[in-house]
């Protein structure tokens, strides 16, 4: 049964206090809400055919000649054939949103984080109409969505209902296409759920596809005679903003994105980042090994959960302190014309990039059609960390996060704790990208020029796979529980 409340969303005037209206929902409850604004144009160009059809086929030039293994995952003919499918998308022309959301969805083929569309935000001039979005954080398994955290006082009491349908659409059909906006590295399974489960993600990206206007329902599903409250006002929050009250930690040794502290006989060190703070991380990692060494501590736990990267040469940092022996991964880029379709600041920092790698990468060559260049890091000499490795994973660490997890597991032996990770185990593209814009649209497609071959095990197309699957369910989100850590906690003690 369906019940539509809605209220007043006007300030009520000064030292009224508003009224709750209080309802009685045995299976739902539909909950009109007013949305946050959004700093982006609400407003979308529309192009004609003949336009998209010449940025459509500008971006499959470009995509098949600049980015390394377009056909990794996915056959050429199938990815000729999916070029195809959005060609015929564009007979009565497309706004630039939907536009850009049909590219992305082409885009998901290639198997590639790395590689992806956005729009070229203007700036938004004041008293222009602005996009907006509902003003919840959202959780989701794949199958079932979740109201996480609201952004507003006013729908405190909506937090952690199921969500049956928003605006008429289902949730099956909201998850269903949003779980293909974004391209994990290959057919990893587990990278989209975390996306969708980050910030205001699901949100945006529901708005995108969906469109919504300023009021949008929610049909939650309300088990035995749960009573929801209502207030007709809407109220920022103040605060912590409803990120929640826990106390930080005591870290030993912390620099942005990274922290280290010592339990008893193991050590954790947190990496929610890799950064190209040379000097700072540099000290942080001498500091923390010099400490591990030291205190002659057994067990050290390297935590990458929803890290999506950075710099490689800050993950390097931690892996020349733990391998045993120098290490090289193949640099492998398609002989493509660099500068033919890249912008101006690509062509620049290409430079830049090529000049630095020239000195790192000494040995170079061609095999099979493509450029090579051997990246080879040498192992430190000092402070170098003897004991037992555990890393914990899920699906948004990739990229750097997944390199480091990969070599850790496979020139170390570290046990590996969490889900597959998001980023590639045999290799991802990136290291450097390009930025092409299409010629109409003036869509901005991001597109890797390298394949980082880690030269470990065959490319199966999947993540880092843990040795120990630590699944979640909606309790245990709900309670906001740390499962890897209870596991390691029990498992070493402490």
């Amino acid at each position: 049964m369906g019940i539509s409340h809605f209220f007043n969303a006007q300030t009520p005037k000064s030292g009224v206090t508003p009224d709750l209206t209080f309802m009685r929902f045995p299976f739902f409850v539909v909950v009109p809400l007013l949305l946050l604004s959004l700093s982006t144009n609400a407003q979308s160009q529309t192009f004609t055919e003949v336009e998209l059809m010449e940025d459509i086929a500008y971006l499959k030039e470009a995509l098949y000649k600049i980015h390394p293994s377009p056909f990794r995952y996915t056959t050429k003919d199938s990815m000729d054939q999916n070029f195809e499918i959005l060609q015929s998308k564009t007979t009565s022309g497309l706004t630039e949103a939907r536009f850009v959301l049909e590219i992305n969805d082409l885009l998901t083929s290639v198997g590639c984080i790395h590689t992806n569309a956005r729009r070229k935000l203007k700036k938004i001039k004041k008293g222009t109409p602005r996009a907006k979005v509902i003003p919840f954080e959202f959780y989701t398994d794949g199958d079932s969505l979740w109201t996480k955290r609201n952004l507003l006082d006013t729908f405190q009491n909506l937090q952690w209902k199921k969500v049956v349908e928003i605006n008429g659409h289902s949730t099956d059909t909201i998850l269903q296409e949003l779980m293909d906006y974004h391209a994990s590295d290959g057919y990893n399974t587990t990278f989209m759920t975390r996306l969708l489960s980050r910030g205001a993600n699901l949100a945006r990206l529901y708005h995108s596809y969906f469109g919504s206007d300023s009021l949008v329902n929610i049909t939650f599903q309300i088990s035995g005679q749960d009573t929801l409250a209502v207030i007709p006002k809407l109220r920022l929050k103040s605060g912590n903003n409803g990120k929640g009250t826990k106390e930080e930690e005591a870290w030993k040794f912390q620099v942005k994105n990274h922290f280290y502290k010592e339990e008893g006989n193991w050590a954790l060190l947190k990496l929610n980042s890799f950064n190209p703070y040379k000097r700072k991380t540099r000290k942080f990692y001498r500091d923390l090994f010099r400490s591990l060494e030291e205190n002659e501590i057994p067990n050290l736990v390297i935590d990458v959960r929803d890290n999506l990267g950075g710099s490689i040469s800050d993950a390097n940092k931690v892996l020349k302190h733990i391998l045993d022996e120098d290490f090289v991964i193949l640099l492998e880029r398609q002989k493509a014309p660099t500068f033919r379709y890249s912008s101006f600041g690509s062509k620049v920092g290409f430079i830049m990039f090529s000049l630095k790698r020239s000195v790192e990468c000494r040995k170079k060559y061609a095999k099979d059609g493509k450029k090579i260049a051997e990246f080879k890091t040498r192992t430190s000499g000092r402070n170098n960390y003897d004991g037992k490795v555990f890393v914990i994973t899920n699906g948004y660490s990739a990229s750097s996060s997944s390199y480091l997890a990969t070599l850790l597991k496979y020139k170390n032996q570290a046990f590996i704790i969490g889900e597959e990770s998001g980023g590639g185990a045999a290799g991802n593209n990136g290291l450097y990208y390009t930025t092409i814009r299409l010629p109409n649209s003036k869509i901005e497609v991001r597109i890797p020029f390298y394949w980082l071959n880690y030269q470990l095990i065959p490319d199966k197309g999947r993540g880092v796979m843990p040795d120990v699957s630590i699944p979640y369910d909606i309790e245990d989100a709900k309670q906001d529980k740390d499962l890897e850590m209870e596991w390691i906690r029990y498992k070493l003690g402490g």
